[in-house]
């Protein structure tokens, strides 16, 4: 019998359809590397497996083994802590996803959920003492989002060029900031008459059904263009990734914890135009670009952007090469953890 089980959304054999699951997907590879046949786990997302059957291998899973890793949200956090009474006595290692858990812990059984865990992991320092300002009981340390960092071959792009190029990944939302980016585009493409300024989006469509057809009129413009969904378990989509300029997460998002797709920007070299919201001031290095949603952002974008753009080109050049190279601090080869 495997030593520790694993509760967590991964899709496993699937790419990852949300930050969540490519964490668990990494994640759940590297335990199964470090710990062996000693891993088993239930796929919380699988579409192969109906909620019944999920449910009883949760359970089964939960009653054979000693070792417990959960990484899911703070909502389903909050179901399993009603089983505080079996898990006390269990060996549970909490991986936190997102980043308002710190505010679920006024409820008491979540708050028992912690305080018995051997360890939990916050994404951000921030987060990390918030919630241990909650409860001296919890054992709370500070492990930052991560990824595996594939291997690509870059494209070699300029601030020379004449088409500026932009980038948005994420769920297309309007909390994550996708009107905001295409508001920046039309913006600066009025306000400019030396470059053409574009936005490829990318990203699984999550619009009400009124928010979804402001967006499909927003597509009749020629500079912004949906793309669909990008696959980042492929060196191809880092390559592709690499050819854009800038990187616009304009998000505020209430649950926003430490996006993955940062660390994809910087992987990729492209420089991050972010909002100043929640944890991004922790994540996002110096040289980006954090902007106050409620301060007339998009003209400090657009004096930002000139900035860049007025560089010289081996200034430009070894700002893209410092992303790349900030990227490697989030490389899960380079992250080092235990389980309870």
């Amino acid at each position: 019998m495997a030593k520790y089980f694993f509760i967590g959304g991964i899709n496993k054999g699937g790419a990852p359809r949300g930050g969540a699951e490519a964490k668990n997907q990494y994640l759940i590879k590297k335990l199964q590397s470090k710990y062996k046949d000693n891993i088993n786990y239930v796929d919380m997302t699988s579409s192969s497996l109906n909620l019944a059957i999920r449910y009883f291998r949760l359970i089964k899973g939960l009653i054979m083994h000693q070792h417990i890793v959960l990484s899911v949200a703070s909502t389903a956090l909050e179901k399993l802590a009603y089983l505080n009474f079996y898990l006390k006595s269990k060996n549970v290692t909490i991986f936190i996803i997102g980043g308002v858990v710190d505010q679920k812990l006024i409820n008491p059984r979540m708050k028992k959920l912690f305080e018995n865990a051997d360890i939990a992991y916050a994404e951000t320092k921030a987060l990390a003492q918030s919630i241990q300002e909650k409860s001296s009981f919890i054992n709370v340390k500070h492990l930052p989002n991560f990824k595996e960092l594939i291997a690509f071959t870059p494209v070699e792009k300029s601030n020379q060029d004449n088409t500026v190029k932009f980038v948005f990944l994420s769920r297309v939302h309007r909390d994550k900031g996708i009107f905001r980016a295409i508001e920046v585009i039309q913006h600066l493409n009025k306000s400019n008459n030396d470059k053409l300024f574009i936005l490829d989006i990318y990203g699984p469509m999550d619009l009400s059904d009124k928010d979804k057809n402001v967006f499909d009129q927003l597509l009749n413009d020629q500079y912004i263009i949906y793309n669909g969904f990008i696959d980042l378990t492929e060196p191809e989509a880092y390559t592709l990734l690499s050819s854009y300029h800038f990187f616009l997460f304009l998000t505020n998002h209430p649950g926003e914890g430490f996006p993955g797709v940062l660390i994809d920007a910087l992987h990729s070299g492209s420089i991050i135009i972010a909002s100043d919201w929640r944890y991004n001031n922790e994540i996002v290095p110096e040289d980006n670009l954090l902007v106050d949603l409620e301060s007339d952002y998009q003209v400090e974008i657009k004096n930002y952007i000139n900035q860049i753009l007025n560089l010289k080109e081996e200034e430009f050049q070894e700002l893209v090469n410092r992303q790349q190279k900030l990227a490697e601090e989030y490389n899960i080869d380079n992250i080092n953890f235990e389980i309870g």
